[in-house]
């Protein structure tokens, strides 16, 4: 005679189902919706857990699973002998009632069931308060999109009648962040999102995941650190390593792929604005020595801020997650949105004028001195002929005849025509700006970077850090006197809000990063070696005398 199996409460509990009493109904205190598919049925009396004479229910396979039993290295041990007949559920339901059945059996057990389900199935909808559920045992199974940012439950085990079944939540979340190391003097603890960094110079980046602390049903966990940088940051791919818990990961245990020319369809985690320019593989977290759950996956490397670097360049990072404890081959992942960091560098920009009248000077030439650096970014402005028809909003400029430039019209009624390149056909030439660009490599540990102001009386020295800079006048414009003193310039970087403070000391005026400094005039001084004014002075009173013995003279005789 058949017998009546009890499939235990201790059972339930260790495979993530809360029972309490009542009839075969389900509520669900999760946000996620699920699937129950009946893996036995049988009869039972109310409120009575016992199942007797157990079948093959509607939502599984019975000889599959049976067969995949059999095959398993975990569950084959358990299950060898029972043959594919009508009995076949019944040794089943004997196996799995043995209270000395080890619990990862069990959840074997529920896995090679998930993977032999049919398509028949009870709904249960997200929150639902109560779904009737016929008589049987049954395995409950997540069915949530957890592509973003989730995760779905365990697959679970439930006989019916043993009290309402209550779903709860039985995962936890990564959590993914993304720093840069704010010190380049070996302190890797230091991490912000917004760091200052010299163009040449390199500086290190961390991902981090920290894992779930309940991975409950995971047989295997991959993990996936994907990373996007901006035109302006070179990656050091020999740099990249892996760390768990602080500890150095044996690069067998992950492959890194760097990919030269990203696209839209070179990385299935991409966005439509950012492509990922190389990604750490981790097949299996769980095969590292170390592993726990909970513990801390660290990915680091250095990039270069090269010569294409704008003055923000933007690094970001997106994780990528085992997200179903029940996928066989771990290949069910969701992805968190990109975490970003700032690199920042900055620039002092030199203004040449006359004290006077306030219009740019050309000819002058600086010197920058300062902290350490590898390359500086000059630019300066060059100008070229254009038709102001063509690009009406375009700044004009005109020639004067000492080779500046001046946005002055001749036209204007406070111009003096005669100071400008003669017209040509009674049309003066107009000119526009036009950037152009040098890369100034540092010799030795200090920059020292010497350029002539453009035609505009402008300069710019840029890839610059925080420090500390000396700026000095080498060469004045021709007529010119020179700067009396050098001009300190101290730049300060808050990481907090990505924002400089530059300040400056000297014969300089201005605001922020733009420095504005005045040459005036030589005086006119007097001569030496000619002979002076004292004779011409002497000359000219002895002729006056003269004049008037004449004028007496002449008095008297007309008298006589």
């Amino acid at each position: 005679m058949k017998r009546a199996i009890t499939l235990i409460l201790a059972l339930m509990m260790v495979l993530g189902l809360a029972v309490s009493a009542s009839a075969a109904t389900v509520q669900n205190d999760t946000t996620h919706a699920y699937e129950a598919y009946q893996i036995f049925f049988g009869s039972q009396n109310d409120y009575d857990a016992n199942l007797a004479n157990p079948q093959w229910g509607t939502g599984v396979n019975g000889s599959a699973l049976l067969a995949a039993l059999q095959a398993d290295d975990v569950t084959k041990s358990y299950f060898t002998g029972i043959a594919d007949n009508a009995e076949a559920a019944q040794h089943v339901v004997d196996v799995l009632s043995d209270k000395t059945i080890p619990s990862y059996v069990i959840g074997q057990f529920a896995q090679l069931a998930y993977g032999n389900r049919t398509a028949v199935a009870t709904d249960i909808p997200a929150s639902a308060t109560s779904v009737d559920l016929a008589d049987g045992y049954y395995l409950i199974v997540d069915v949530t999109d957890a592509s973003a940012c989730d995760a779905r439950n365990p697959a679970l085990l439930q006989v019916t009648n043993a009290g309402p079944i209550h779903i709860r939540k039985k995962y936890d979340l990564p959590e993914p962040d993304k720093n840069v190391i704010a010190d380049d003097t070996g302190d890797t603890t230091d991490h912000v999102k917004k760091e200052d960094t010299p163009v040449g110079k390199t500086v290190e980046f961390h991902l981090k995941a920290e894992l779930p602390g309940n991975m409950t049903g995971y047989r295997k966990y991959k993990a996936v650190f994907h990373d996007y940088m901006s035109e302006g940051l070179t990656l050091n791919e020999s740099s990249i390593q892996v760390t768990l818990n602080g500890v150095l990961v044996d690069a067998a245990n992950y492959s890194v792929e760097v990919i030269s020319t990203p696209t839209a369809d070179t990385c299935a985690k991409d966005d439509a604005d950012k492509f990922c320019d190389f990604h750490v593989v981790i097949p299996d977290v769980m095969v590292i020595p170390g592993f726990a759950p909970g513990c801390e996956l660290i990915v680091k490397y250095t990039a270069t801020v090269d010569d294409a670097a704008a003055e923000i360049e933007y690094n970001d990072f997106r994780f990528e997650y085992s997200n179903d404890p029940d996928d066989p081959n771990n290949d069910s992942t969701g992805v968190f949105p990109w975490k970003e960091v700032e690199v920042h560098h900055t620039g002092i920009e030199v203004r040449k004028i006359d004290g006077a009248t306030d219009q740019p000077l050309t000819g002058a030439q600086f010197k920058l001195t300062g902290v350490s650096n590898q390359r500086v970014k000059v630019t300066k402005n060059e100008f070229v002929e254009f038709d102001p028809a063509a690009e009406p909003e375009v700044t004009k400029y005109w020639k004067m005849k000492d080779d500046s430039y001046t946005t002055l019209d001749p036209a204007a009624p406070e111009s003096n025509p005669d100071l400008y390149v003669a017209p040509v056909g009674g049309v003066y030439t107009v000119y526009k700006a036009v950037t152009s660009v040098t890369m100034d490599p540092v010799e030795g540990e200090e920059v020292s970077v010497t350029a002539e102001v453009g035609p505009d009386g402008t300069i710019k020295f840029d890839g610059l850090g925080e420090g500390v800079y000396t700026l000095t006048e080498t060469v004045s414009p021709t007529g010119y006197n020179g700067l009396k003193g050098d001009i300190t310039v101290t730049v300060v970087f808050h990481e907090a809000t990505g924002k400089w403070d530059i300040t400056y000391s000297g014969a300089a005026s201005g605001s922020g990063g733009y420095i504005v400094v005045e040459n005036f005039k030589g005086s006119v001084l007097p001569e030496t070696g000619g002979i002076g004014t004292t004779l011409f002075y002497v000359i000219g009173g002895l002729m006056v005398a003269a004049a008037v013995v004449l004028l007496v003279t002449k008095k008297r005789m007309t008298a006589e």
